[in-house]
């Protein structure tokens, strides 16, 4: 039996990218190994339909803050914690590890999601990118093993920094069960494809809406959004009111895992043609839906989605509007494929993985 331990804060309050990976991640280890004891490490907790799971004592161990300094608690108040549990591994779930980690005697996993702030610069303040390369870098060092959520994610850290360690694996994410259990129980009145993600300039929104246009006197399509942003959505919602598109849109900030799931049931297709991602999770949860992937060309997304992909130009808008045009043609191409292609993603392939991990660190 191990004791393990996770930074919990995402998976508690995240309800998008990183908190879904957290959740999925523990909630698949402790179904299928539950001889083990596991650990949650967070400034707070916050009950909702995805993270109710997560806050049953007998399944976990929550350790959360007694002060009233709970920002800082992970910085500090933390380590205390964790050498109390006992831990045999720590898992730093979202990029970085607690500040004096090695004072504990927890062996340290980190997953390493990507490296937008360095690629993206203009997406952050001075200030984040100086916090964020302050964690990174402090992770790398003091990580007994470094888990990249893709190759693609791999090779940027590989760029991008002098300080990876030589055990870094390649552990995909693995989906939620509710995306497989989905089912397509109502026929679509109005044909739509979806867009799932951040509403921010690297995940480009935008190219829908200018394929749109070029399409507005033969598409048959309107398009859902789940996801939200600041003044990239404000510009993007501009855009389409100009161009008379507003009947095409529907805009949902934010659903539970149920709904999203039913969403992904019945649409025509995901388009994610972001500029780039470190992995690319709704391009998986789509394709365990049946669902075809209109997917950016270079992109973590290509490994991700393999044949099953639509692969469009994330620059030009008429490359989606031909994707669309000839949508129901590539859906017939591409849906022999989903079936092998997501047993890549399989939980009990890619647990045992982790498990392995988990045991390897503890005994050195």
């Amino acid at each position: 039996m191990l004791k393990i331990g996770f930074d919990a804060k995402r998976l508690f309050f995240n309800d998008f990218g990183l908190g879904q990976y957290s959740r999925t991640l523990v909630r698949h280890l402790r179904e299928l190994y539950p001889d083990n004891e596991y650990h949650l490490f967070t400034p707070g907790t916050r009950v909702t339909a995805d993270t109710r799971f997560f806050a049953d004592p007998s399944k976990f161990k929550i350790h959360t803050p007694n002060g009233p300094f709970t920002s800082w608690w992970r910085y500090t108040g933390m380590i205390k914690a964790i050498r109390r549990s006992g831990v045999d591994v720590f898992h730093g779930l979202s990029h970085e590890l607690p500040f004096g980690i090695r004072k504990t005697n927890a062996a340290t996993v980190v997953t390493m999601h990507d490296v937008y702030y360095k690629k993206f610069p203009s997406e952050f303040s001075i200030g984040d990118r100086w916090i964020y390369e302050m964690k990174y870098r402090h992770a790398l060092r003091n990580a007994d093993h470094v888990i990249a959520a893709s190759h693609a994610t791999a090779r940027d850290l590989n760029d991008l920094f002098n300080t990876i360690p030589q055990n870094t694996s390649i552990v995909y994410q693995a989906c939620d069960d509710i995306f497989y259990q989905s089912a397509q129980k109502h026929p679509q009145k109005i044909p739509y494809i979806l867009f799932v993600g951040s509403i921010i300039p690297r995940k480009n929104l935008m190219l829908i809406p200018r394929a749109f246009k070029l399409l507005r006197e033969t598409n048959p399509y309107r398009c859902i959004v789940v996801g939200s942003g600041k003044s990239y959505e404000k510009k993007v919602r501009q855009y389409i009111h100009a161009q008379d598109l507003d009947d095409r849109f529907i805009f949902y900030k934010n659903l539970n895992q149920k709904d999203l799931a039913e969403l992904y049931a019945q649409a025509s297709a995901l388009v994610s043609p972001s500029f780039c991602e470190g992995f690319g999770r709704p391009v998986l949860e789509a394709m365990v839906a049946k669902r075809p992937v209109i997917i950016s060309a270079k992109t973590s997304m290509e490994e991700i989605a393999g044949n099953c992909g639509i692969i469009i130009d994330p620059h030009d808008p008429e490359s989606l509007a031909d994707a669309l045009k000839g949508l129901d043609e590539m859906t017939e191409k591409h849906k022999d494929c989903f079936t092998s292609r997501i047993q890549k993603f399989e939980k009990h392939i890619l647990s045992e993985f982790l498990m392995k991990i988990y045991i390897d660190c503890a005994k050195k």
